[in-house]
Protein backbone atom coordinates (compact mmCIF):
# COMPACT_ATOMS: atom_id res chain seq x y z
CA UNK A 1 0.00 0.00 0.00
CA UNK A 2 2.63 2.29 0.67
CA UNK A 3 4.66 1.76 -2.27
CA UNK A 4 1.34 2.04 -3.95
CA UNK A 5 0.78 6.22 -3.08
CA UNK A 6 4.14 6.72 -3.53
CA UNK A 7 4.01 5.70 -7.06
CA UNK A 8 0.39 7.28 -7.25
CA UNK A 9 2.04 10.49 -6.07
CA UNK A 10 4.80 10.25 -8.59
CA UNK A 11 2.16 9.95 -11.15
CA UNK A 12 0.44 13.18 -10.42
CA UNK A 13 3.66 14.98 -9.91
CA UNK A 14 4.53 13.91 -13.52
CA UNK A 15 1.48 14.86 -15.23
CA UNK A 16 1.70 18.37 -13.20
CA UNK A 17 5.15 18.56 -14.54
CA UNK A 18 3.81 18.09 -17.99
CA UNK A 19 1.78 21.25 -17.77
CA UNK A 20 4.82 23.11 -17.97
CA UNK A 21 5.32 23.68 -21.16
CA UNK A 22 2.45 26.11 -21.29
CA UNK A 23 4.45 28.02 -18.90
CA UNK A 24 5.94 30.16 -21.11
CA UNK A 25 5.08 30.90 -24.51
CA UNK A 26 7.40 32.83 -27.43
CA UNK A 27 5.66 34.41 -30.26
CA UNK A 28 8.65 35.03 -33.17
CA UNK A 29 8.97 38.41 -34.94
CA UNK A 30 10.55 37.84 -38.24
CA UNK A 31 13.39 39.66 -39.46
CA UNK A 32 12.85 41.69 -42.25
CA UNK A 33 14.42 44.19 -44.36
CA UNK A 34 12.12 47.39 -45.01
CA UNK A 35 11.95 49.30 -48.64
CA UNK A 36 11.64 52.36 -48.00
CA UNK A 37 14.07 54.34 -51.12
CA UNK A 38 12.63 54.39 -54.86
CA UNK A 39 15.87 53.67 -57.24
CA UNK A 40 15.97 53.36 -60.69
CA UNK A 41 17.94 49.60 -61.19
CA UNK A 42 21.66 49.95 -63.55
CA UNK A 43 20.26 49.99 -66.87
CA UNK A 44 22.83 46.99 -68.18
CA UNK A 45 20.59 44.84 -68.74
CA UNK A 46 21.42 42.30 -66.21
CA UNK A 47 19.94 38.78 -66.67
CA UNK A 48 17.35 37.93 -64.56
CA UNK A 49 18.51 34.02 -64.22
CA UNK A 50 21.92 32.85 -63.83
CA UNK A 51 20.88 29.84 -62.81
CA UNK A 52 21.58 30.63 -58.94
CA UNK A 53 19.21 31.32 -55.79
CA UNK A 54 20.14 33.52 -53.31
CA UNK A 55 20.53 32.32 -49.41
CA UNK A 56 20.84 34.49 -46.89
CA UNK A 57 23.84 34.06 -44.91
CA UNK A 58 24.41 36.71 -42.61
CA UNK A 59 21.12 38.49 -40.52
CA UNK A 60 20.27 39.41 -37.19
CA UNK A 61 18.33 36.93 -34.76
CA UNK A 62 14.24 37.17 -35.13
CA UNK A 63 13.33 39.10 -32.37
CA UNK A 64 10.49 37.31 -30.11
CA UNK A 65 7.60 38.14 -27.38
CA UNK A 66 7.62 35.93 -24.10
CA UNK A 67 4.83 35.55 -21.80
CA UNK A 68 5.17 33.50 -18.56
CA UNK A 69 2.52 32.04 -16.92
CA UNK A 70 1.29 30.84 -13.45
CA UNK A 71 -1.11 27.72 -13.40
CA UNK A 72 -2.37 26.91 -9.72
CA UNK A 73 -4.56 23.95 -10.64
CA UNK A 74 -6.58 22.07 -7.33
CA UNK A 75 -7.47 18.41 -7.06
CA UNK A 76 -9.29 16.13 -5.63
CA UNK A 77 -8.25 12.49 -4.92
CA UNK A 78 -10.19 9.47 -3.72
CA UNK A 79 -9.04 6.00 -2.84
CA UNK A 80 -11.15 3.05 -3.48
CA UNK A 81 -10.47 1.21 -0.65
CA UNK A 82 -11.39 -2.66 -1.82
CA UNK A 83 -9.48 -2.12 -5.15
CA UNK A 84 -6.71 0.30 -3.54
CA UNK A 85 -7.45 2.23 -6.89
CA UNK A 86 -6.98 6.41 -6.17
CA UNK A 87 -8.82 8.55 -8.99
CA UNK A 88 -8.16 12.22 -9.32
CA UNK A 89 -10.44 14.92 -10.51
CA UNK A 90 -9.52 18.26 -11.45
CA UNK A 91 -11.60 20.56 -9.18
CA UNK A 92 -10.71 24.09 -10.76
CA UNK A 93 -7.86 25.16 -12.71
CA UNK A 94 -6.31 28.95 -13.03
CA UNK A 95 -3.77 30.48 -15.34
CA UNK A 96 -2.56 34.21 -14.76
CA UNK A 97 0.24 35.80 -16.87
CA UNK A 98 3.01 36.65 -14.62
CA UNK A 99 5.26 38.55 -17.03
CA UNK A 100 5.53 40.03 -20.57
CA UNK A 101 8.52 40.69 -22.15
CA UNK A 102 9.70 41.67 -25.97
CA UNK A 103 13.38 40.87 -27.13
CA UNK A 104 14.07 42.66 -30.05
CA UNK A 105 16.31 41.57 -32.93
CA UNK A 106 19.94 41.54 -32.61
CA UNK A 107 23.09 40.08 -34.22
CA UNK A 108 26.24 39.07 -33.19
CA UNK A 109 27.87 39.31 -36.64
CA UNK A 110 27.96 41.68 -39.84
CA UNK A 111 30.43 41.93 -42.48
CA UNK A 112 32.25 44.51 -44.92
CA UNK A 113 35.65 46.64 -44.22
CA UNK A 114 36.80 45.47 -47.65
CA UNK A 115 37.40 46.31 -51.24
CA UNK A 116 34.96 44.26 -53.88
CA UNK A 117 33.75 44.58 -57.02
CA UNK A 118 30.68 46.52 -57.53
CA UNK A 119 28.00 45.45 -59.57
CA UNK A 120 24.67 47.04 -58.73
CA UNK A 121 22.58 49.64 -56.03
CA UNK A 122 19.25 48.22 -56.15
CA UNK A 123 16.24 48.82 -53.46
CA UNK A 124 15.89 44.83 -53.41
CA UNK A 125 17.87 42.19 -53.35
CA UNK A 126 17.89 39.95 -56.90
CA UNK A 127 16.73 36.73 -56.96
CA UNK A 128 19.90 35.43 -59.54
CA UNK A 129 23.53 36.82 -59.72
CA UNK A 130 26.60 35.19 -60.81
CA UNK A 131 27.57 32.53 -58.57
CA UNK A 132 29.72 33.76 -56.03
CA UNK A 133 28.51 37.19 -55.96
CA UNK A 134 26.48 38.76 -53.01
CA UNK A 135 23.86 41.45 -52.21
CA UNK A 136 24.46 43.13 -49.34
CA UNK A 137 22.63 46.04 -47.86
CA UNK A 138 24.67 48.90 -46.55
CA UNK A 139 24.29 49.91 -42.98
CA UNK A 140 22.41 52.85 -42.04
CA UNK A 141 24.06 56.52 -42.53
CA UNK A 142 26.51 55.12 -45.54
CA UNK A 143 24.70 56.60 -48.39
CA UNK A 144 23.57 60.68 -48.44
CA UNK A 145 22.81 62.70 -51.30
CA UNK A 146 23.45 66.45 -51.34
CA UNK A 147 21.27 68.60 -53.01
CA UNK A 148 21.53 71.89 -54.70
CA UNK A 149 20.30 74.26 -51.77
CA UNK A 150 22.73 72.41 -49.49
CA UNK A 151 20.61 69.59 -47.73
CA UNK A 152 21.31 66.43 -46.87
CA UNK A 153 19.18 63.22 -47.07
CA UNK A 154 21.03 59.57 -46.04
CA UNK A 155 19.89 57.07 -48.45
CA UNK A 156 18.41 54.04 -46.59
CA UNK A 157 17.45 50.29 -47.35
CA UNK A 158 19.99 50.14 -50.15
CA UNK A 159 21.52 46.67 -51.35
CA UNK A 160 25.21 46.42 -53.01
CA UNK A 161 25.52 43.12 -55.50
CA UNK A 162 29.15 42.98 -55.34
CA UNK A 163 31.70 39.77 -56.10
CA UNK A 164 35.04 39.47 -54.74
CA UNK A 165 36.99 40.62 -51.92
CA UNK A 166 40.16 42.17 -52.37
CA UNK A 167 43.40 43.54 -49.81
CA UNK A 168 43.67 46.97 -51.81
CA UNK A 169 41.53 49.34 -54.20
CA UNK A 170 44.45 48.62 -57.28
CA UNK A 171 43.80 44.57 -57.45
CA UNK A 172 40.25 45.64 -56.91
CA UNK A 173 40.65 47.50 -60.06
CA UNK A 174 42.38 45.34 -62.08
CA UNK A 175 39.96 42.40 -60.80
CA UNK A 176 36.75 44.95 -62.76
CA UNK A 177 38.31 44.76 -65.60
CA UNK A 178 38.58 40.90 -66.30
CA UNK A 179 35.16 40.63 -64.48
CA UNK A 180 33.38 43.26 -67.20
CA UNK A 181 35.10 41.01 -69.91
CA UNK A 182 33.10 37.75 -68.24
CA UNK A 183 29.72 39.80 -67.53
CA UNK A 184 29.83 43.00 -70.05
CA UNK A 185 25.92 43.31 -68.64
CA UNK A 186 27.09 44.64 -65.61
CA UNK A 187 28.60 47.52 -67.46
CA UNK A 188 29.12 50.32 -64.55
CA UNK A 189 30.69 47.75 -62.15
CA UNK A 190 33.71 50.10 -60.60
CA UNK A 191 35.69 48.73 -57.64
CA UNK A 192 34.34 49.92 -54.23
CA UNK A 193 34.60 49.75 -50.71
CA UNK A 194 32.09 47.82 -48.66
CA UNK A 195 31.58 49.76 -45.47
CA UNK A 196 31.91 47.49 -42.41
CA UNK A 197 28.68 47.02 -40.04
CA UNK A 198 26.52 45.29 -43.00
CA UNK A 199 23.83 43.22 -41.04
CA UNK A 200 22.06 41.96 -44.11
CA UNK A 201 23.92 39.25 -46.49
CA UNK A 202 22.49 36.86 -49.41
CA UNK A 203 24.97 34.89 -51.27
CA UNK A 204 23.61 33.38 -54.54
CA UNK A 205 24.67 29.51 -55.04
CA UNK A 206 24.31 27.46 -57.84
CA UNK A 207 20.72 25.90 -57.95
CA UNK A 208 21.23 22.07 -57.79
CA UNK A 209 17.50 21.22 -57.77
Amino acid sequence: MKNLLIFTFIFIALNLNAQCDELTERFGFPVMHSINSPLTPDPCDALSDYGTIRELTIAPSEGYQEIKKRIRVVTETTWDADHCIAETVILSRDTSVISEQIFPSHSNRSVGGFWTIRMELLVMPPNSRPSGSFATKLPKGSMSMTYKDGTNLELKDYWVVHTGRFENQSDAKIAVQRFKELHPEFCRAYAYWLPSGCLFQYRFNENLN
